[in-house]
């Protein structure tokens, strides 16, 4: 008996020691013991820590709300697809601690007034279900119908397309996917009199390509997309009816302006269908955390070109929607169209410095021109016997950049003084051939310092530095001015009384 208590601790503690390396195993060799301690899962956060309070949104949501936004943050990888029983198992990913990727994201949702939806291809009943059942919960949510889905449109901003039934897709794959949600504005500075213009146009989409995606924009489609934003949705036909009817609302909320994932599987962002498993079509239609990310996107204090973190701040600071009135709304963005204002006048300080530099570059490469071309003048008044190229002239005049120039005169100066070499080896020395060199090299010599000059302002000026400059000041420009148009067609929204 003593024995076998022995076999059976000795078991157990070998059990015991091979759990605890596979649980090491699990980390990466720098967060292994006798390194930095591993963060816990779900300890990390883009929003301030907060305990969570029934009229507040739950940490949970937040964080599911700001993973969402940095795409491939929480991908399919970090998840075990299949049981044996062929059933879907929730398992936790951790969050990437990449913060400021996912802190830089930018917060993309539908601005418009009314979004139009439609549905395509081998689409049954219970497919239309889900989408009317979808968008009414929405519109409940946020307040307001904004979301309007007809079947019977032809076209519409978010285009829902179910597979024939002949191509059956392995839910073990890829069930559905949707194209991005991207803001159509362009906003592009100009400089006139000394003053910066902001000029702002539609992008055009009208070329939309996806690359190795089962979706494709037909022509109605791409000239849709010229004018107003379109998103496209395609779902493969997937044989259970349940993790169809989930893949759907998952690839919806893409579409309302999602491109990430969450990592709880009690969201319906969650990179795999896990409420397939046990809810079923009297469950509600969207999760409870699903439905918190939904309202936190369509409040008016979050206007897309928001950053996800200064998302996360107000977020963290704010009640839900019902306990929130509208008068502390309308404070809250005025406040923030005052500060929009104050970014605004800075961005067009930092695009005038830009134009300015240009502007210098310019008149220093006008100046060095004149000089070479100066310098090329009593080039032609040389005599250009056989000891220089008669055509440097020409060479010099036609050449694309300073660069080229400077590639012909150096050439031209090895020659020279090769030349210069050769007649004072040889016994045919002649003073006014030396002569005659010299004076060559010497213009030549004057013509290289000053092509030298401009050739460094010519590749400043034509540098991508300068050049990510102005996009960068641009890009900023478009996120505040696109965020002043929505909080202003907001503020008279708070009075609307058609609000649900």
């Amino acid at each position: 008996m003593k024995n076998k208590k022995l076999t059976t601790s000795c078991w157990f503690l070998i059990f015991l020691f091979y759990s605890i390396s596979k649980t090491q195993d699990l980390f990466p060799a720098e967060t292994k013991p006798g390194s930095t301690p591993p963060l816990p899962p779900y300890t990390y956060t883009l929003a301030p820590g907060k305990a969570d309070s029934p009229d507040e949104y739950s940490r949970k949501a937040i964080e599911s709300f700001l993973c969402a936004f940095a795409d491939n943050y929480i991908g399919i990888e970090d998840t075990r697809p299949l049981t044996r029983k062929e059933s879907y198992v929730p398992i936790f990913p951790e969050i990437p601690h990449q913060k400021e990727l996912a802190e830089n994201s930018e917060i993309i949702k539908w601005f418009e007034e009314t979004v139009t939806i439609t549905s395509k291809g081998h689409v049954t009943i219970l497919d239309r279900k889900t989408l009317e059942n979808f968008f009414n919960r929405v519109n409940q949510v946020i307040g307001r119908n904004k979301f309007i889905y007809d079947p019977n449109l032809e076209i519409a901003n978010i285009i829902v397309e179910i597979s024939p039934s002949s191509e059956i897709t392995d839910i073990v794959g890829q069930i559905g996917e949707t194209s991005n949600l991207q803001d159509n504005w362009v906003v592009q500075l100009s400089a006139d009199d000394d003053q910066i213009r902001v000029e702002t146009r539609i992008a055009r989409y009208g070329n939309m390509t996806i690359s190795g995606s089962k979706i494709n924009f037909t022509d109605q489609e791409k000239e849709f997309a010229k004018k107003e934003r379109l998103v496209k949705i395609y779902i493969g036909n997937v044989l259970s009816p349940m993790i169809r009817h989930f893949s759907i609302i998952h690839e919806l909320m893409h579409a309302l302006g999602f491109p990430g994932h969450s990592p709880y599987p009690d969201s319906d962002l969650y990179p795999l269908p896990i409420r397939a498993n046990s809810d079923n079509y009297s469950s509600p239609i969207l999760s409870q955390i699903s439905e918190q990310m939904i309202e936190m996107l369509y409040r008016p204090e979050i206007p897309p070109g928001m950053t996800a973190k200064e998302a996360g701040q107000i977020l963290s600071s704010l009640k839900r929607t019902a306990q929130t009135p509208p008068d502390s709304v309308k404070t809250f963005l005025e406040r923030k169209l005052s500060d929009l204002k104050n970014q605004h006048s800075i961005l067009l300080k930092e695009g005038k410095s830009i134009f300015d530099k240009e502007t210098d570059l310019l008149v220093d490469d006008a100046r060095l021109s004149l000089k070479e071309a100066d310098f090329r003048l009593e080039l032609e008044e040389v005599k250009t016997d056989n000891h220089l190229n008669p055509r440097i002239v020409d060479l010099l005049k036609n050449a694309p950049s300073f660069l080229a120039k400077l590639i012909h005169i150096r050439r031209e100066m090895v020659l020279l003084r090769w030349e210069k070499r050769k007649l004072t080896e040889s016994g045919l020395y002649s003073q006014k051939k030396i002569n005659l060199v010299n004076e060559q090299s010497a213009i030549l010599k004057d013509i290289m310092t000053t092509a030298e000059k401009a050739a460094v302002v010519e590749q400043t000026f034509n540098s991508s530095r300068l050049t990510e400059q102005k996009r960068t000041v641009e890009d900023k420009l478009r996120k505040v001015l696109r965020q002043v148009s929505c909080i202003q067609a907001e503020l008279p929204a708070l009075k609307n009384k058609n609000r649900l």
